[in-house]
């Protein structure tokens, strides 16, 4: 949700938003996550004791702020990126090519970069950047064949002639997202479905700026949603932690997401403000 977002740069390429208003309004509901997250987890503890033992290592404030140093490099990269595209001085495109230089540059003055990761990175880079263009052919020849049909359109007339209440289609279409999101990645949920969702959304009058940003959240709690949340996966793997007890810890976090969500689909100003006020 807190940029730099690969998802919202997918849904504004896709749907043709503009990338930087997505990445700008994601700003706010990423804040909000965060709080709901730390509030979710006080709660978990104030209502199970013992569930979270206490530490018995003790940190001074000085300790706190030096293992933060790693981050800094990569703070001052996102915010290079998103005020280049804020501020007009490079567009989206102009703005990535720059993240990735610099990406490329920062581990080499930290002296972390060896041939070898190099080499892997790029590897790692060629292989989801074909994916990605495959899910996109994919979604491409998906998007002609709507437009052919005109199924879209004979959907959007559909529901205009029954007159269904807006708020009734929306909460449908984030169940399917919700469902989409346990079972697939968040990226290709985007590009099979926006193509059928974006237009139907857009014309019951929702800002494509707040759907993105719906898609984007929706998304994210689908990563770590059983069976099949990718996110949980990865921290299972890296920690060595079994999977059921990962997603067990996800409880509190799911609680906090569905309240997040409740939030910006009751108050769109919550994704709209910044992006109205920064970029017009």
């Amino acid at each position: 949700m807190i940029p730099p977002s690969i998802a919202f740069v997918i849904y504004g390429i896709i749907t043709e938003t503009s990338i930087g208003k997505l990445l700008i309004a994601g700003i706010i509901p990423g804040i909000i996550t965060a709080v709901m997250y730390i509030l979710g987890i006080l709660c978990w503890n104030y209502f199970i004791p013992g569930v979270m033992p206490p530490s018995t290592s003790i940190f001074t404030w000085r300790d706190r702020m030096q293992s933060l140093r790693p981050l800094w490099a990569f703070i001052i990269l996102s915010i290079t990126v998103i005020g280049s595209m804020y501020t007009g001085l490079a567009t989206p495109t102009e703005a990535a090519a720059f993240g990735a230089f610099g990406a490329l540059v920062i581990p080499l003055v930290l002296r972390r970069l060896t041939l070898q990761s190099f080499i892997n990175a790029v590897k790692n880079a060629i292989k989801t950047t074909t994916m990605i263009f495959t899910i996109i052919i994919g979604a491409m020849i998906f998007g002609y064949f709507l437009t052919v049909t005109q199924a879209t359109q004979n959907i959007i007339n559909f529901l205009g002639s029954a007159k269904i209440n807006p708020m009734i289609i929306m909460g449908v279409i984030v169940i399917l997202y919700l469902i989409l999101g346990c079972i697939m990645d968040q990226v290709a949920i985007q590009l099979i479905t926006l193509p059928l969702t974006f237009p139907l959304v857009t014309s019951l009058g929702y800002d494509p700026i707040w759907f993105g940003v719906i898609v984007t959240k929706l998304a994210e709690i689908g990563m770590v949603t059983p069976p099949v949340g990718m996110n949980a996966y990865v921290v299972s793997a890296t920690t060595r932690t079994p999977l059921d007890v990962v997603f067990k810890g996800t409880g509190a976090l799911l609680l906090a997401d569905v309240v997040t969500l409740i939030l910006l689909l009751a108050f769109p100003i919550l994704s709209t403000y910044l992006p109205s006020r920064m970029m017009g």
